[in-house]
C-alpha cells in the first residue's frame, strides 16, 4: 500500500526518531491537531525565522528567501532559557529590502482572475526570490516538481 506522501512521512520518522523523548513535542506542518493546523507561517515570522508577506502569502527566510520548507516544529517541554535574551534575538522579521508590493499585487491579480497552475505559483516564488536576492537557493527541478505536483517519481535516488 502507498502512502499519502512518502516526503512528509519520511520527515515524519526521522523527526520522532531523533527527538522521542517524553519531554519533547513535535508537531508536523502536515498533521492537524485537534481539528487545526499549527500555524507554522506566523509562529516563523514571529520567532523572526522568516518574514510572513502577507499578499503572497508566502513566508521569506533572510537567507533562502522563499526557497525553505517548515516541516515539523520541536517543543521542549523542561527547557530553561533566558527569555529576555531569547525574545532580543527572536524579534519578527521586517519586510526585506526589495521586496515590492505592487508588483506582488500585480502578480496575484493575474493569478486569481484567470485559470492559473503551479507554473503561476512559481513565476510567483521566483520573483519573490530576485525581490530578496535568494535566486542561488531555488530548489531543484525535482524538488519544484514534487513540491508542485506530488509527481513521486522526483523522489528517487538518481
Amino acid at each position: 500500500m502507498e502512502t499519502m506522501n512518502p516526503l512528509e512521512e519520511k520527515v515524519e520518522k526521522d523527526t520522532c526518531n531523533i527527538f522521542s523523548s517524553k519531554d519533547i513535542h513535535v508537531f508536523f506542518s502536515h498533521k492537524k491537531y485537534r481539528n487545526e493546523y499549527i500555524p507554522f507561517q506566523s509562529i516563523a515570522h514571529t520567532i523572526g525565522l522568516a518574514y510572513f508577506e502577507p499578499i503572497s502569502h508566502m513566508s521569506i527566510h533572510p537567507i533562502y528567501g522563499p526557497w525553505f520548507s517548515m516541516r515539523a516544529i520541536v517543543v521542549f517541554k523542561n527547557m530553561v532559557v533566558n527569555s529576555e535574551k531569547l525574545f532580543k534575538s527572536t524579534a519578527p522579521l521586517l519586510k526585506p529590502p526589495g521586496l515590492d508590493g505592487k508588483n506582488l499585487e500585480e502578480i496575484l491579480f493575474l493569478l486569481y482572475n484567470k485559470k492559473s497552475d503551479w507554473n503561476d505559483w512559481l513565476s510567483l516564488r521566483d520573483s519573490l526570490s530576485k525581490m530578496v536576492g535568494a535566486d542561488n537557493f531555488r530548489f531543484s527541478e525535482e524538488q519544484i516538481l514534487y513540491h508542485y505536483t506530488k509527481n513521486r517519481d522526483m523522489l528517487k535516488v538518481k
